[in-house]
């Protein structure tokens, strides 16, 4: 095994519990080729050389964490008949000695030179930990109900889970790495990734979201990584928490990273920069906006055959909602806008609601009110584009604050549709590019605001080619990263 391959076995079998850095004995068992069983039965016939300080058995809540930091483990799988040991770093260069193999000799090695580069990180870099613990205490301290910060803060059900893009990013040639993480700043993690910077000798990361620019930007920074750059999609969502208190914390932490290590910080859309501006503070020339770019559709025909599967008639319109059932994205008002034109006339329209998530209390809903013939649940969709050729508008009922730059409105666009949506400045900005959209206005009827958009005429698509196209979007990062690197 090479020094290289040992060293990344070893990071990944370090936890830090009680406050220090310890090692499972199911996971020395592995490293050492042994059966755990084994290691057992030699501390027991030598257990006057494992004090406290050298080893100690884990308590429930104390697997738990190790449980939720060890996303792979084949015990956390199998079960376990009695509570773990933890050894620590003098507790493992004493079981290498009662082993006496050879085997358990050079891997301790190389663990006691992994003990030493994690201690180094965490005390070169201790203040900036210490900092943010003193902070997120101090803001708990201040809020009466501490249990319920708590479990909003960290819900230790939740399970760390590969990202939904991982795989097909590997399809495609790019080499991918999971490192699960306990929390935006836990320590092992972010050296785990600093470690896997130099390792590549990066030279930009570029971050997405919440918790990829805290632990992203500050494991790039403590790895050197020359050009950092963060991205932030969404606006009032970004910082998540539902108590005011604990996102005054997101907001603080995120602005600490962005001002002592980010060069550039992009976002989709004017309105998610000026409300990230204007509760971070920090200065305009660290901000930019890129807009999310889209493949463009190599044919817009309609698909005749799968329309026709919906229609009741060949003079029937098909309204749609296209996106995931979820928070921000005004599912209900689509329902609600469409049982008002069904009022006055079921014949006209038909409703597809294009999308998963949790679709059963909405179809509860519909099914209660007799509208299932109306509007109709079709799920998830692959062939996504053929959705879109076929609908002769999208209704976006998204809330005003909820997206960055949606891309459902932009691929609805790139094949020409008309669209009716709730007044937002992303949707504004789109329609500098493409005239084709119009605003409900809450001063007419649903029926005369779908009317009223129907009758928009075809428009030109030269300009929105021209600014939201993949190759436009991948010029501008590419010119910001050759910028920061010179």
């Amino acid at each position: 095994m090479s020094e290289i391959t040992k060293s990344i076995l070893v990071d990944d079998k370090i936890f830090i519990i009680r406050g220090i850095q310890v090692i499972i004995d199911r996971d020395l068992a592995e490293l050492y080729q042994v059966e755990t069983r084994r290691i057992n039965e030699q501390v027991k016939r030598n257990i006057e050389r494992f004090p406290k300080d050298f080893m100690f058995q884990l308590t429930k809540d104390e697997l738990e964490i190790w449980k939720s930091q060890n996303a792979t483990s084949n015990s956390i799988k199998m079960g376990l008949r009695k509570m773990p040991l933890a050894f620590t770093e003098q507790g493992v260069y004493m079981l290498s000695a009662v082993l006496k193999s050879k085997v358990a000799i050079d891997v301790t090695i190389g663990i006691m030179r992994t003990f030493t580069n994690m201690k180094h990180f965490l005390q070169n870099n201790s203040h900036i930990f210490d900092r943010f613990e003193r902070i997120e205490y101090k803001l708990i301290l201040q809020d009466k109900k501490i249990g319920t910060i708590f479990n909003t803060i960290e819900n230790k059900d939740v399970k760390p889970i590969q990202g939904i893009f991982f795989d097909e990013l590997a399809s495609l040639g790019v080499k991918t790495h999971f490192i699960p993480l306990k929390g935006k700043w836990d320590p092992v993690g972010i050296y785990k990734m600093s470690r896997l910077f130099k390792k590549y000798n990066a030279q930009i990361v570029h971050t997405h979201s919440l918790g990829g620019n805290i632990s992203g930007i500050l494991a790039a920074a403590m790895a050197k990584v020359p050009v950092r750059v963060a991205q932030v999609h969404l606006c009032h969502l970004h910082w998540y928490a539902q108590k005011k208190l604990h996102k005054k914390k997101q907001i603080f932490e995120e602005k600490i990273i962005h001002k002592l290590f980010t060069h550039k910080i992009i976002f989709v859309s004017q309105q998610s920069l000026n409300y990230f501006q204007k509760n971070t503070k920090l200065p305009k020339n660290k901000l930019i906006i890129i807009h999310n770019g889209f493949e463009l559709p190599t044919a817009t025909d309609v698909k005749i055959h799968l329309k026709k599967k919906y229609l009741d008639h060949a003079n029937q319109k098909i309204i749609g909602f296209i996106g995931r059932i979820a928070r921000g994205k005004g599912v209900n008002f689509f329902i609600h806008f469409a049982q008002e034109i069904l009022k006055q006339d079921k014949d006209r329209y038909k409703f597809l609601i294009i999308g998963g998530g949790n679709l059963a209390p909405w179809q509860q809903y519909v099914n209660d009110h007799k509208l299932t013939k109306h509007i109709l649940f079709l799920g998830e969709k692959k062939n996504i584009s053929d959705y879109y050729r076929i609908l002769d508008c999208l209704l976006f009922t998204s809330e005003p604050f909820a997206e960055g730059m949606p891309g459902v409105v932009l691929e609805a666009c790139a094949v020409g549709l008309p669209i009716l949506a709730r007044l937002s400045e992303p949707i504004k900005e789109i329609k500098e590019y493409y005239s084709r959209i119009k605003f409900i206005d809450e001063q007419k009827t649903p029926a005369e605001n779908l009317n009223a958009v129907l009758s928009l005429p075809p428009c030109s698509l030269e300009n929105l080619k021209k600014e939201f196209s993949i190759e436009n979007m991948l010029n501008k990062t590419l010119n910001l990263y050759n910028s920061l690197v010179q």
